[in-house]
């Protein structure tokens, strides 16, 4: 590193992701999202009654060990890390019996660290779905319309978008926000 570029620390050390390969090496702290990995086991569908079960059990400890981790986040202790640490192994065995369900338990165990993340960071959250949830407007809206006829017109989408989401969050109406602006009232 030069030593102009020394002096600047980074403006963000941790973040939470799905598991996009892009955000790998990105920061310094990857914190996975529960939510996304949980959907990978929500994915299976068993036909078989007996691997059924099997995956209804697993999802419950799955959920109730995301519970846990949650219960941690309001009350971080060593004791309590020690053992979720202990209780990621335990859940996280690849010998159920069933087949599918040990391939995506192999595939969670690779990204341990990434999901435990928050043991050693409990001001993070568990999941990212808020910033999926402010852009997912964006892409149903990208989803109906197929393409923009100008680019000026994607900027003006994205511009009107932004602001409902920020509207939203600071619990201002869209309608009574555009007023204001354009009669300055």
């Amino acid at each position: 590193q030069c030593p102009a570029c020394a002096r600047y620390s980074p403006l963000v050390d941790k973040i939470v992701s799905d598991d996009a390969p892009q955000f790998k090496g990105l920061v310094d702290f990857l914190q996975l999202c529960w939510v996304h990995e949980g959907r990978q086991y929500k994915k299976l569908e068993p036909y078989m009654d007996e691997y059924r079960a099997i995956h209804t059990d697993f999802m419950k400890k799955f959920w109730d060990y995301y519970r846990c981790l949650k219960e941690y986040k309001l009350h971080p202790t060593q004791r309590m890390k020690k053992e979720l640490l202990e209780q990621f192994d335990v859940l996280f065995k690849p010998d159920s019996g069933y087949f599918a369900l040990d391939a995506v338990i192999k595939k969670t165990i690779k990204k341990k660290k990434f999901l435990l993340c928050v043991l050693d960071f409990p001001q993070l959250p568990l999941h990212n779905n808020s910033c999926e949830l402010d852009a997912r407007e964006k892409v149903m809206q990208r989803k109906i319309r197929y393409c923009y006829r100008s680019v000026s017109g994607a900027k003006a989408s994205d511009v009107f978008l932004s602001i409902m989401a920020s509207c939203r969050k600071n619990g201002v109406g869209f309608w009574l926000y555009l007023k204001d602006r354009i009669y300055k009232t």
